[in-house]
């Protein structure tokens, strides 16, 4: 994925199941993309795991990402 500000990080999907969430890697986290349905269509949720917040880029990461 090309990010703006720090270039390619590479990524991987790591799971493909039907009605499942979307298990991925990005760079050194792991995210999951889960949908759910609603009356007016969808959500789209991103979930970040694998944070070291003793890594300075993944502590940046944590307090940016953090309020959503």
């Amino acid at each position: 994925m090309q990010m703006d500000r720090w270039g390619a990080i590479p990524c991987r999907v790591t799971e493909v199941a039907p009605g499942r969430p979307l298990p991925f890697t990005f760079g050194d986290f792991d995210l999951r993309w889960t949908i759910t349905p609603t009356a007016e269509g969808c959500v789209l949720r991103p979930e970040h795991h694998g944070f070291d917040l003793s890594n300075p880029k993944h502590r940046f990461a944590f307090d940016n990402m953090g309020p959503g």
